[in-house]
């Protein structure tokens, strides 16, 4: 499975963090930041993500 990268891109008051390979946006309202990227990295690794193709493919091709 390739691997796909998670950006927080904010954390307070209202965290948020971006799937690198698709753009997806996961949101949390959790005050304390280590529970708001815990239930942002669940809904990360929930996802459908329509990256993980082109980051196979990249794997596959030796490309990074």
């Amino acid at each position: 499975m390739p691997t796909r990268p998670l950006r927080i891109v904010k954390r307070t008051p209202i965290a948020r963090a971006v799937c690198e390979a698709c753009n997806m946006e996961f949101h949390s309202q959790q005050r304390i930041e280590d529970d708001a990227e815990k239930e942002m990295r669940q809904l990360f690794d929930s996802h459908e993500c329509a990256g993980d193709e082109v980051m196979h493919r990249i794997e596959d091709s030796g490309e990074n």
